[in-house]
């Protein structure tokens, strides 16, 4: 085995070996367990809601492509390192020291009475900006309107506002707990990058109003509103995350408990807009071999384990992420020793195992837009550029019959559907069926396609 590739299965060594997928079902962790039994006590539609408490959170962050940031991660630069530092995104090299903005904050001199979703007492708020009226409104409309839809389709993390108003554009994402986050919620907001017209203190103001009047809006304590600000380093191109402190909060998709970190890093461990495509490739799984690559925290893998896979296989070449992932997968009692986990470069492994005799029925593979981690060494990756040989090699990873599903986050992102024909790779594109409603004003926001061989 090569030196930078661990096999992994941390239940198997300390437990002895499993009963294998038959005894799956009864060894179901008590998350996932005593989550289900108490929510299927619940009151209100198929008994949702309850758990919700009253608050919010984010997950995915802000900015998309040309815009600037985003709170989820996008670009997506450097899969080598990532999860080594609290400023580090998942998808995103941005580990630097903060800066303090260069400009004098404007003052808070704009009294707001601001309604609670909930029917509470109104709150007065005083805001920096004179049309922060105008994002109360919004806000408070689209939050009613996304929580009768969350909770009408038992989800319990989603976008609430994504950049409405162009004059407030932050993302906002809120997270409700359960199991032992029961009755907590939490907002996690992003800003987008402002255009260069726009005075940087009437941004910053502008993002301190959202911040207050989403706390009050939706009935969040202000210590549990996570703020994902990158402030451009002097004479750099990157970013520092302004949260600093971790907030564990566990949730659930699909009745699946995930862990989540709202405070630690840029990304939370769920990336919100793929929640549609992990539960299709639940529903692809039963009865198959499954590999996750570029893992991160392993909730896709979680989402065909429960669905039913023969097998799943994890790989990521961060430790702190691959450590997550077997924490999601225990949480949801997919322990056995047909679950493993490979740390190692994923490209590097991707072509030792393409020569090698290991095959797999279904593949999800999400890769960085664009990498140049000083653990390439001299080499840099790009999605657009590189796609036509990840592919290739994936596919050769596939049985017969075997079908990946590739995603990548790159806004104009164009496969080179020639250059795969000639090296015998079929791509789909599905991207529409996978954006989820709470993404639909964002539809770019990422591509989706499923490859077979040709």
């Amino acid at each position: 085995m090569a030196q930078n590739e661990q096999f992994q299965n941390p239940s198997h060594d300390k437990r002895g070996a499993r009963d294998g997928q038959g005894g799956q079902e009864a060894r179901r962790s008590s998350a996932r367990g005593d989550f289900r039994e108490r929510d299927s006590r619940k009151s209100g539609p198929s008994g949702r809601g309850a758990s919700r408490g009253n608050g919010a959170s984010r997950g995915n962050g802000g900015s998309r492509g040309e815009r600037g940031f985003r709170g989820n991660g996008r670009p997506h630069n450097d899969w080598g390192s990532r999860g080594n530092g609290a400023s580090r995104s998942a998808r995103g090299d941005v580990e630097l020291a903060a800066t303090e903005p260069a400009f004098e904050p404007l003052p808070a001199q704009y009294p707001l009475m601001v309604g609670n979703i909930d029917g509470g007492r109104k709150v007065e708020v005083l805001c920096r900006d004179k049309g922060a009226d105008q994002f109360a409104a919004r806000l408070r409309k689209v939050a009613k309107d996304r929580r009768k839809w969350a909770r009408d389709n038992d989800i319990s993390c989603y976008r609430v506002y994504d950049a409405d108003l162009p004059d407030f554009a932050v993302a906002i994402d809120r997270y409700d707990g359960v199991w032992k986050s029961e009755g907590e919620s939490c907002l996690v907001i992003a800003e987008y990058q402002a255009p260069k017209s726009i005075d940087a203190a009437k941004a910053a103001a502008r993002l301190d109003d959202a911040v207050e009047i989403a706390s009050a809006t939706l009935g969040i304590p202000r210590e549990r509103v996570f703020l994902k600000t990158r402030r451009r380093e002097k004479g750099g191109g990157q970013y520092t995350d302004q949260q600093k402190e971790g907030h564990v909060l566990y949730t659930q998709e699909s009745g699946n408990v995930f862990e989540c970190d709202l405070g630690s890093y840029l990304d939370t461990g769920i990336f919100l807009d793929h929640r549609v495509t992990r539960e299709m490739v639940g529903s692809m799984a039963e009865g198959k071999s499954f590999l996750n690559l570029f893992s991160y925290t392993g909730t896709c893998t979680v989402h065909a384990a429960v669905g039913g896979a023969k097998s799943t296989l994890t790989v990521d070449l961060s430790q702190t992420y691959l450590s997550w992932a077997h924490r999601n997968m225990e949480l949801n009692g997919c322990d056995g020793p047909e679950h493993g986990f490979v740390r190692a470069d994923v490209l590097q492994w991707i072509e030792r195992e393409a020569r090698g005799w290991r095959r797999f029925d279904l593949i999800f593979v999400d890769p960085p837009t664009f990498s140049n981690s000083k653990a390439m060494g001299k080499n840099t990756w790009s999605v657009q550029r590189d796609h036509v040989k990840l592919l290739t090699n994936v596919v050769r990873l596939l049985e017969r019959d075997g079908v990946a599903v590739f995603s990548c986050n790159l806004r104009n992102f164009k496969p080179d559907v020639e250059a795969l024909a000639e090296a015998g790779v079929a791509i789909e594109d599905i991207t529409p069926q996978t954006i989820p409603h709470d993404f639909e004003r964002n539809a770019k926001i990422h591509c989706c396609y499923l490859v077979r061989k040709a």
